[in-house]
Formats: structure tokens, sequence, C-alpha cells
């Protein structure tokens, strides 16, 4: 199987960290990760992801406006990017359903706390990737 690359956008470093770490040593995934929306946006048609996870509630921004408005529009019109999944991490991941998150342009939502050790297979199932390292 081919390493997987991961976009990751979360603002809180030792999250972010966490995430990292997790999602590169327990599923073997290559992670990029970046604090700041508009940092990640200038590079992902460079790093070519395979799905990008972003935090759903990013300080100083209209989060959810930003998401749809910026993120997913700005990705989903670049012939490089349009086909990359993204995923949100929120710890508000309950208020969304099915189609609010399909409006907004992602394809699921993972709930925070989440636990290190299961975030893999929940990424893997929602994307439809195999679990095999």
């Amino acid at each position: 199987m081919a390493l997987k690359r991961i976009l990751l956008i979360e603002h809180d470093e030792e999250i972010r960290e966490i995430l990292r770490i997790c999602l590169r040593y327990l599923a073997g995934w290559d992670v990029i990760s970046f604090g700041s929306p508009q940092e990640s946006l200038d590079a992902t048609s460079h790093a070519r992801p395979d799905a990008i996870l972003l935090d759903a509630f990013l300080p100083k921004t209209n989060s959810l406006g930003f998401i749809q408005k910026v993120c997913v529009q700005t990705l989903k019109n670049n012939a490089l990017t349009q086909s990359v999944p993204i995923l949100l991490i929120t710890d508000q991941a309950s208020w969304f359903t099915a189609e609010q998150l399909r409006s907004l342009g992602v394809q699921g939502a993972i709930a925070k706390p989440f636990d290190p050790t299961l975030l893999p297979s929940q990424i893997a199932h929602l994307l439809g990737w195999s679990q095999e390292a």
C-alpha cells in the first residue's frame, strides 16, 4: 500500500503534535502539519495530500465560514486539490449531521477529545481506506 499523506491544520500546538505523532507512528502516514490555515492553503498544492484533517474551530476566525468559503472553495477550485477529502476534527462533532458536513464540503467529522489509538482507524473508515499499515 502506498504511503498516505495527511495535511493537518490544528491551531493548538500540543494537540497538533499529538495528532502528528499518532498518525505517523500508529498508522505509518506522512503528516504535514500547520497551525495557520492560510499557511496550509499555500502549501496544499505542493504537498499533494491524500486527505486534510482540519480543526473546525479556529481562533480569531469565523471558523465555519472560513472552512466553507476559503478552505473548501479554494481547494475545490484547484485542479490539484479538488478531489482531496477534508475531515473536521472538533469538540462539536456531534453538532453536525451528514447533510451539514456535505454542505460544508467535508467528508466527515471526528470528535475531540479523541482516542489516539483509535484515530487512524476512524480516519481510514471515514475515507474508505484500507487499515493495513
